[in-house]
């Protein structure tokens, strides 16, 4: 809203996939990505990197006991993101490899975090994306010395040498604004 009120000429198109797109073919001025693509054609600029966390409801909790070590983790129920490796959770630097009997997957982050607080299972989410949750009591934090690598978020565009002024103006934004907080 507040670009909006900044650039009211400006119009959005907004697509929201976790595909693969060709920037250049979908005529995609800019996106936010995670990592930084080995695309010699794009342009990528950090816009802000969090480690995932482990969380659960609090209900599924209260029914299914809080795990408090890597064992009782694999005897848990988890909604996974089928984007992830295994190995993917880290704890004091080494890699944890969890290996549960049941398991749910999306892969949508938000769908992810939705089924968590339905009380499906453990899932790992970034702490920014549930922050008001974790305030309101809906997901407990489990495990918190089990984190992932750094995720990074890019802001990528086609590396081209004149950006139309629309794309400039909102790269311009989105680096100043602190979107994630």
């Amino acid at each position: 809203a507040d670009f909006q009120k900044a650039y009211p000429e400006v119009q959005l198109d907004l697509v929201l996939s976790d595909d693969k797109l060709d920037y250049i073919q979908d005529q995609i001025d800019l996106g936010i990505r995670i990592g930084i693509p080995k695309d010699d054609s794009l342009i990528a600029r950090v816009l802000h990197e969090e480690s995932l966390h482990i969380y659960a409801g609090a209900q599924y909790l209260a029914e299914h006991g809080t795990p408090t070590t890597v064992a009782q983790l694999n005897e848990h129920r988890w909604v996974g993101m089928s984007q992830l490796p295994g190995g993917f959770l880290k704890q004091k630097g080494h890699s944890v490899q969890i290996s549960p009997k049941y398991r749910h997957q999306s892969n949508s982050p938000m769908m992810i975090q939705e089924m968590v607080k339905a009380g499906l299972g453990l899932g790992v989410m970034l702490p920014t994306t549930v922050r008001n949750e974790i305030s309101s009591g809906q997901l407990i934090k489990v495990m918190p010395s089990l984190t992932t690598e750094k995720v990074l978020f890019s802001l990528v565009y086609p590396s081209r040498r004149q950006v139309p002024q629309r794309t400039r103006v909102l790269i311009d934004y989105l680096m100043a604004a602190n979107i994630f907080s």
